[in-house]
């Protein structure tokens, strides 16, 4: 080891390929499980708080299905940017849902509920788009169809499913709106949305997704910057600047 820019690190002379079977992911894994269980009972909490009996229904639909949430649990939510980690699209969803939550009531042309299950449905494609198990990478489906159009098949299947089992019809209008907010959450075609945001839900999840992306994102990079004397990050060209990074 020495000292290069007031860090230590390591100088490598050699690498030796590791079976996978003598590894254990956990102890790389930015993974917490206790945590992954509280936030999916906080999920389990909010929905049960939801007075539209369908959206309750179909939020219960999810949390029953066993593959799913084991799957949600452990799932990250991109490859680089935020919340790159799994149980990361955990965490990210339960954070977007809450500040739908803190958010609606100051809006009251808005429909909370309707933003909050917007919230917890918008990425769920990224447990298809992307595969764990070590290092994060997309998967065929993933870089062939990607999480928004996966996602809106994972809602028309559960919807389908919650249909059979209780013989009851899910509001087609409803379903419509679920839809839009899924597929225009990133608010501009050339950053990936299949339709622009036409609903005031729609609109309203776009910027709160992004700004809790953002948080997340900057706050990486202040935590991984090598740089340990000073106020100042090193220059990070994604972002086109240094970040404030002195704390009290």
């Amino acid at each position: 080891t020495q000292v290069h820019n007031g860090a230590l690190q390591v100088i490598v002379s050699g690498l030796e390929r590791m079976d996978p079977s003598e590894i254990d992911v956990a102890d790389f894994d930015q993974f917490d499980a206790k945590q992954s269980d509280q936030l999916l009972n906080r999920i389990t909490e909010l929905f049960g708080e939801l007075k539209n009996v369908h959206l309750r229904k179909l939020g219960n639909a999810y949390l029953a299905d066993e593959s799913f949430v084991s799957s949600f649990k452990v799932a990250a939510a991109a490859v680089s940017n935020h919340h790159a980690y799994p149980g990361g699209l955990l965490q990210h969803t339960v954070d977007l849902m809450e500040l739908s939550r803190l958010v609606a009531p100051r809006y009251p042309q808005l429909d909370g509920e309707l933003l909050m299950f917007g919230a917890f449905l918008h990425d769920l494609g990224k447990m298809d788009e992307m595969s764990g198990g070590g290092e994060v990478s997309y998967t065929d489906r993933g870089q062939m169809v990607g999480h928004i159009v996966i996602g809106v098949q994972r809602l028309g299947e559960m919807i389908d499913r919650l249909e059979s089992s209780t013989g009851e019809t899910f509001p087609s209008e409803l379903r419509l709106h679920l839809e839009h907010m899924i597929v225009s959450h990133h608010g501009q075609i050339e950053f990936g949305s299949p339709k622009l945001p036409v609903t005031l839900e729609a609109v309203a999840l776009h910027h709160l997704d992004n700004f809790d992306a953002k948080i997340a994102s900057f706050t990486n990079i202040i935590e991984t910057d090598v740089a340990t004397e000073g106020n100042w990050t090193n220059y990070t060209p994604q972002i086109g600047r240094k970040l404030w990074k002195k704390r009290d």
